[in-house]
């Protein structure tokens, strides 16, 4: 894979070029998507059961440079989300646009999927962290977004054999779920409620919901 750049010996740290180099960061983020794509490569022949060279693991990469399709991601993930309002999956309609609002609002308006790259999920994810979201809902964003990049694959839109979620740790946390006491429970069921509310009528749904 030519990156196009020519760098001298002594500017390199391991595989990895110096901050002497001008656009050092922007170098070495192309360097670890090429990484990143070559072992994505090793594991898609590895999975062929099939003996295999270097040699076709450089083929394999340019047949799939010369595939990649310059679709938007996000005129692919408003389709993506549409699907479910054919199931009447709403909430899923909602969540999903919610999700691609969000990432649109980092991104900029247009995205292309061979502009994503691990390092700008990475980015989107210490984004999000720093937004006071909590650990699950991170994670929750991502994965819609992985499903939709993968859908793509699938569907011959994105670069077949290569994801940038490949390496993306998604963390969770286990959540605690406080329950009313039984003290709490019956100061609600004594609540002084206007009749045909909708207060008075969802806490009667609550209360008898709890007690079949």
């Amino acid at each position: 894979m030519n990156l196009n750049h020519y760098i001298q010996e002594k500017h390199w740290l391991g595989d990895r070029v110096s901050k002497s180099v001008e656009n050092w960061a922007s170098i070495n983020a192309s360097i670890q998507k090429a990484r990143d794509q070559y072992d994505q490569r090793v594991l898609h022949l590895e999975s062929l059961s099939t003996a295999y060279s270097v040699d076709d693991i450089i083929k394999e990469e340019e047949v799939d440079e010369s595939t990649i399709n310059s679709t938007s991601f996000y005129s692919y993930a408003d389709q993506f989300a549409e699907r479910y309002k054919r199931q009447q999956k709403y909430n899923s309609i909602k969540r999903h646009k919610t999700v691609i609002k969000k990432f649109q609002s980092f991104t900029g308006p247009d995205l292309l999927f061979e502009d994503i790259s691990q390092k700008l999920l990475e980015q989107y994810q210490d984004h999000l962290s720093s937004n006071a979201n909590k650990t699950n809902t991170v994670s929750k964003y991502m994965a819609i977004l992985k499903s939709i990049y993968n859908s793509a694959i699938d569907d011959g839109i994105a670069p077949q054999g290569f994801s940038p979620f490949y390496k993306l740790r998604l963390k969770t946390e286990k959540v605690t779920k406080d329950k009313l006491t039984r003290t709490e429970l019956d100061r609600l069921a004594n609540l002084e409620l206007s009749k045909g509310s909708w207060l008075f009528d969802t806490r009667n749904y609550f209360m008898a919901s709890f007690y079949l």
